[in-house]
């Protein structure tokens, strides 16, 4: 029984602790099982089991009384499932009061919480949102927060949060947010902000945006920045951001930049500037721009759109970085604004592309301005801009500006223009713009002007625009330039122009390119000024337009120089033009083919006061006379007035005898004129009849031909002034049998290059020899006999003479070609 009784209480005992356990657990867990989640308080609440918490659903939390989160612990929080936050009321999270328990809200909890839910949250709240929390944070969330609370964002949070969302900030809302928040920013963040949020952009926000997540600023969210703002972003800041920073700015909004912000604009941001913003840019703000990089973005839409008090502001070196159109659109208002200096910035290309309507705006002074260094302003002139400018604008060219344009710088420049040219300017005209120049542009060219002229300019100048030149601008070419001008250009020239050039300083080649019609109206000035050695290219149609006058004027140096052919072309009234002096210098081959042109009309055309030609000149015609002119003049019409030309042309058959009547007659200028064929009929009587001042004048080809009967009958006087090569002629048997009054007056410097075939006595070899035996010794030869030369001296001798008579056959050639001379007159028609 005892045993029975203590199995059936140990029964009881075990169901009673049992029990009791139960009651215990159910106490301590009733949330597990019997939560009333609908009637809970703080207290309640945070004493249900946290893993309790993890069978609440949206509908269960949301029944739950808002005050009773103020019990709400962090452990718990952690169990609640993400999709139940949705359940949340804004209440609710308001009266979530522990900042730890904030704090534990991971991503997906915070993602799941209803728009109308998050405008609970406090700023305090936000600011102890965990890094991880803010993960979540999406458009939502970003929507339904509260402006207030914006400014509980912390730096750690606002980085975390997904980019998309930032494109539903309102203004409201960032104006809220701490700078230091704003800091923190990202470049992608920054970027989605929505062009309307801008609005609440503080300057304090602004100024602390970092340098990467300025890469994230929009020109449309730039826009939206109130004046204090946009001014407010770091010089850094605008020089990392995008090229469309400031691409959708207003005119007004753009005077809210600073010139330190327009000086850290890189040329992408300047290419993409808003044309609308460039108009309200100062001169201040436009001369800020960097040459360095900005600069490099302006083009001709930004240049377009400078007002035009602000173009002022473009200097030098930032036009220097200007893109080629830069000045594609200028107007002639901004052109006139431009300072003067400024135009040294301009680039070859600038120009080449300056809008053309307004290159008449540009003054002298900025033309002045111009560089002429390689790739600058000077090298881009050409036609499209010189045609364009007003003639006063011409002053400003200086000598390397012109040079350094290129050909076409005076194509279709009018006169007026040129006028304006600075004297020492025209140096630089170059020979390719000199070919390309237009013909009014020439003629515009003042004679100081032409002074100035380089030498490559004189050498291209084209027929077109040489003749162009004004008459009174030839007066100031320069002997230097002249020499250099193509012959062929001299054709184009009238006589005004010819008769202004100094004339001095034509060549032949130019000459004989002058027109018959430039010719005819030459002046005495220019005629008495052509150089003799141009007027052997002086053509016989030139000639023969001469008018008698300006024949009077020729000088003897010009006479000789005339072309043999070219002066047989002369008339009788040009030929009886010539002074003495003229006719004095003509030479035999002249004479020859005058003669031989016109006969006896120029044979007795001048008197025998006129007739005193030169000796060697003289002695060429006679010795041609039998060859080339027939013998023409009757010996019976001979008289004291005989000429000697007369005399030269006489035909022989005509002579009987030349007797000392004859002689006696004849004046000592007509004496040139006896031919050697003459010689045999020369009585005794008439060789005693030459006087001193006659026998002076027997060229050495009749002396030669003379006996030495003849030579005997010489008086001592007469063949003691016989030209001294007429004593070299005389043979030794001559010499022997000449008088000793005649030895007596032969000129001692005679025998300097005689010998004494034997021993002689004598008080000097350089007196007079008068002894009969003295004479018979006499022998004229060289005084170094070829017999005596030795072998390199003989071999010397013969390559050089071989050397010479090649050179003499050459030249002779190349004369007989050039003149097409005939036995040395030339051929006539």
């Amino acid at each position: 029984k005892r045993s029975t009784k203590s199995r059936k209480m140990q029964r009881i005992f075990l169901k009673l602790t049992f029990f009791l356990l139960f009651l215990k657990y159910s106490q301590g867990n009733n949330d597990l099982f019997e939560v009333d989640w609908k009637n809970l308080n703080a207290s309640s609440l945070s004493k249900v089991d946290p893993k309790s918490f993890s069978e609440l659903s949206p509908s269960l939390l949301s029944s739950i009384p808002p005050l009773a989160f103020q019990g709400l612990l962090s452990s718990q929080v952690k169990f609640i499932p993400e999709n139940s936050t949705s359940g949340f009321s804004a209440e609710q999270i308001s009266n979530i009061t522990q900042t730890s328990t904030i704090s534990e809200f991971d991503s997906g909890q915070i993602s799941f919480i209803k728009s109308i839910a998050v405008r609970g949250f406090s700023s305090i709240q936000i600011e102890n949102l965990s890094k991880e929390a803010c993960r979540g944070i999406q458009r939502d969330f970003i929507e339904g927060l509260l402006p207030p609370s914006y400014s509980g964002f912390k730096g750690n949070c606002i980085s975390s949060i997904d980019a998309n969302a930032f494109a539903f900030i309102d203004s409201a809302q960032l104006n809220r947010m701490k700078p230091n928040a704003v800091r923190s920013f990202s470049s992608d963040q920054l970027f989605h902000l929505n062009d309307e949020s801008a609005h609440g952009f503080t300057v304090s926000q602004v100024s602390n945006l970092t340098f990467t997540s300025c890469l994230g600023l929009r020109g449309k969210f730039v826009a939206g920045l109130n004046g204090n703002s946009l001014s407010s972003i770091s010089d850094q800041c605008i020089s990392k951001a995008n090229s469309t920073v400031f691409g959708y700015l207003s005119e007004i909004s753009a005077k809210s930049l600073k010139n330190t912000q327009l000086e850290a604009l890189n040329r992408g941001q300047v290419k993409d500037f808003s044309l609308e913003a460039v108009k309200g840019l100062s001169p201040n703000q436009i001369q800020s721009l960097n040459p360095s990089e900005g600069c490099f973005g302006i083009s001709g839409q930004f240049v377009k759109e400078i007002n035009t008090k602000s173009i002022s502001g473009l200097g030098r070196e930032c036009i220097a970085s200007a893109l080629p159109d830069a000045f594609a659109f200028i107007s002639s208002q901004q052109v006139y604004n431009m300072t003067e200096e400024s135009f040294q910035g301009m680039q070859k290309k600038h120009i080449e592309y300056f809008n053309l309507d307004s290159i008449a705006a540009i003054s002298a002074e900025k033309i002045g301005n111009l560089r002429d260094d390689n790739g600058f302003g000077c090298q881009g002139l050409g036609d499209r801009f010189s045609s364009r400018l007003e003639p006063e604008s011409f002053h400003g060219f200086y000598r390397g500006c012109i040079a350094a344009g290129n050909d076409t710088l005076f194509a279709n420049v009018k006169s007026e223009p040129i006028s304006f040219l600075k004297d020492s300017t025209v140096n630089g005209i170059r020979g390719g713009q000199i070919k390309l120049m237009g013909t009014n542009a020439a003629a515009g060219f003042t004679s100081s002007q032409v002074d100035n002229f380089g030498m490559d300019a004189c050498r291209s100048f084209p027929k077109s625009v040489f003749s162009s030149f004004k008459a009174s601008a030839f007066r100031g070419f320069i002997k230097e330039c002249i020499a250099l001008v193509p012959s062929v250009s001299f054709g184009g020239i009238d006589g005004d122009q010819l008769n202004s050039l100094n004339c001095s300083f034509i060549t032949s080649k130019q000459i004989e390119k002058i027109s018959l019609d430039a010719f005819k109206a030459i002046n005495s000035s220019c005629i008495s000024g052509i150089a003799p050695s141009t007027f052997n290219d002086i053509t016989g149609d030139q000639l023969v337009t001469l008018e008698p006058s300006l024949i009077s004027l020729l000088n003897p140096g010009q006479v000789r120089a005339i072309d043999t052919g070219a002066i047989s072309r002369l008339s009788k009234a040009q030929l009886d033009a010539f002074n003495n002096d003229a006719i004095t210098s003509m030479t035999g081959n002249q004479l020859g083919n005058i003669t031989k042109k016109h006969g006896l009309e120029f044979v007795t055309l001048y008197s025998i006061d006129r007739w005193n030609p030169r000796t060697s000149a003289t002695q060429s015609f006679v010795d041609k006379v039998g060859v080339i002119i027939p013998e023409m003049y009757d010996f019976s019409l001979f008289n004291e007035n005989t000429t000697w030309i007369e005399l030269a042309v006489v035909k022989n058959s005509t002579v009987i005898a030349l007797d000392s009547a004859v002689v006696y007659k004849l004046n000592p200028v007509s004496v040139l004129g006896l031919r050697p064929d003459l010689v045999p009929k020369l009585t005794i009587g008439a060789m005693s009849n030459f006087t001193s001042s006659q026998s002076k004048n027997i060229l050495p080809s009749v002396f030669g031909e003379l006996t030495a009967f003849q030579i005997r009958a010489f008086t001592a006087s007469a063949f003691g002034n016989l030209p001294n090569q007429d004593y070299y002629l005389l043979s030794a048997r001559t010499i022997s049998e000449l008088s000793d009054a005649q030895m007596a007056v032969i000129p001692s410097d005679t025998f300097k290059n005689c010998t004494f075939s034997k021993q002689v006595e004598l008080s000097s070899r350089s007196s007079a020899l008068t002894v009969e035996s003295q004479k018979n010794y006499l022998v004229c030869v060289p005084p170094v006999e070829v017999s005596k030369l030795t072998i390199p001296q003989i071999v010397g001798i013969s390559v050089g003479g071989f050397v010479f008579v090649a050179f003499l056959g050459l030249t002779l050639w190349l004369f007989l070609t050039r003149k097409k001379d005939s036995d040395g007159y030339e051929a006539i028609d």
